[in-house]
């Protein structure tokens, strides 16, 4: 015997049923201290001294050890 059940539910209405929390507001969080570090590192943008790492030294700067897991990503193995 065979039953399937199908759930039309959102993400939202998932995460409240199994008691997981929500984390928009953080990802909000998160979003927009990410906009203003790149906002601001617009306005001191000198093409002659681009230098991508420091880019992402300032996007990675809101949790350090994002930096550390891209570099473990990006090694060849």
């Amino acid at each position: 015997m065979k039953i399937n059940i199908d759930i039309d539910i959102s993400t939202a209405e998932a995460r409240a049923f199994l008691g997981l929390p929500d984390v928009a507001p953080i990802q909000e969080e998160v979003l927009e201290e990410m906009k203003k570090k790149t906002l601001d590192s617009l306005k001191e943008f000198d093409p002659t001294k681009f230098d991508p790492a420091k880019m992402m030294e300032n996007y990675f700067s809101i949790y350090p050890k994002w930096m550390e897991s891209f570099a473990k990503m990006s090694e060849k193995k």
